[in-house]
């Protein structure tokens, strides 16, 4: 009897934690939106859903092209043809992700932030914001694609 008592519990705690747990479709997205910048594809994969997945996996390797052929090949070139370094950096700041609308199995997610872009010392912040529609799937909420065009400023 003792035995089922604690079972019980362990069943009832499990159930609560993992209802504690769970995560947003702002988690979800910032965490697929991360491993794009990175280029992590095993992420991209599990993040993503079914009917993108195939059109984010050859994105992301035209993306990893082209970032390695700047940065490897082209970059290095015009800087030794130049003679000096011309500090090409891009990077992303202060994104923030906010869910607009939630259902039980979908959700539309705001996702706004900044994007520097700096050359030769001088950078150049670019405001930007863009919707992004979020299902669950399984018990994972995932990207499914942006809600009309990225707004830049």
């Amino acid at each position: 009897m003792r035995l089922c008592k604690v079972f019980a519990l362990l069943v009832a705690a499990s159930v609560f934690l993992s209802a504690c747990t769970s995560e947003s479709p702002a988690e979800a997205a910032s965490e697929w939106f991360n491993a794009l910048i990175r280029g992590d594809g095993v992420t991209l994969h599990r993040r993503t859903c079914a009917a993108h997945w195939e059109a984010v996996r050859w994105g992301n390797a035209q993306l990893a092209l082209m970032s390695w052929l700047g940065r490897e090949a082209l970059l290095p070139a015009v800087e030794g043809w130049l003679g000096f370094n011309l500090g090409v950096d891009a990077r992303f700041g202060d994104v923030h992700f906010e869910v607009l609308e939630m259902e039980e199995d979908a959700a539309v997610v705001q996702v706004s932030g900044e994007f520097i872009w700096s050359m030769l010392g001088f950078s150049t912040p670019i405001l930007f914001e863009s919707k992004w529609y979020m299902v669950k799937e399984g018990e994972a909420w995932r990207w499914c694609g942006e809600i009309g065009e990225t707004v830049w400023r």
